[in-house]
């Protein structure tokens, strides 16, 4: 089994976000696997990308260190739907639900999380679990995932997003040493998804002045509204 780990932004080394899913509860048994399929895709976001999470940087204690990534105006932006341009859904969590044994996963090696420039990298982490192992895969930057060296057999393919859950599903049929492929496109959500969903306006909740906003500068990265994590 696979645990599937959320990182948002840290701002000034003080806030975090976490979502953890532990899909499946039964026991992964490691076999010998000499025929087995491969399944590859990609994954897509049809509709409107929703927007992103706004921090309001005047707020925290270290408004020039963070703001050093900022859109300009003093927010730090955080796109949990990282989207490119032909709609390809990147870093979303694809699986085969439903594999009881399979391929050894080798020797555990703890995941590494790094707080870079106020925020978790990577923004999505897969921690494998000692006791059960899941067929599991990150969208590229493409939004393509490959899933190898499955046993032969028909099985659930899901996607996971800390936003949309994984409630897409798809049924696969793997067959003895065959590539298989499969892609996913998946609806955009609507209406507001998070307490701090940004506005187009964002100032008219804040009494904040030109001045202060302009001791706010993008030196690293200006971010916009519609760009990834």
């Amino acid at each position: 089994m696979k645990r599937v780990t959320w990182h948002g932004l840290m701002v000034a080394g003080v806030c975090a976000f976490n979502l953890a899913v532990t899909p499946g509860s039964e026991a992964y048994e490691e076999i010998f696997l000499a025929e087995g399929g491969s399944l590859s895709g990609t994954v897509h976001l049809h509709g409107k990308v929703p927007m992103p999470k706004g921090y309001n940087l005047t707020t925290v204690p270290d408004p020039i260190y963070c703001g050093r990534i900022s859109d300009g105006r003093g927010w730090r932006l955080l796109q949990p739907f990282d989207v490119g341009s032909q709609g390809e859904f990147r870093n979303v969590v694809v699986y085969l639900d439903g594999i009881e044994k399979g391929k050894s996963f080798g020797e555990y090696t703890p995941p590494r999380i790094e707080a870079i420039d106020c925020r978790f990298m990577p923004y999505i982490t897969l921690v494998r679990d000692l006791h059960n192992v899941m067929v599991v895969n990150v969208a590229d930057h493409e939004g393509r995932f490959q899933l190898t060296d499955i046993p032969p057999g028909t099985y659930k393919l899901k996607v996971w997003h800390p936003y949309t859950g994984d409630k897409i599903e798809q049924t696969v049929t793997i067959e003895p040493n065959t590539q298989s492929s499969v892609d996913v496109t998946i609806e955009a959500p609507t209406g507001r998804l998070y307490a701090n969903q940004m506005v187009e306006n964002a100032y008219v909740r804040y009494t904040i002045t030109e001045d202060v906003q302009s001791q706010i500068v993008p030196t690293l990265e200006k971010q916009r509204l519609n760009e990834g994590p």
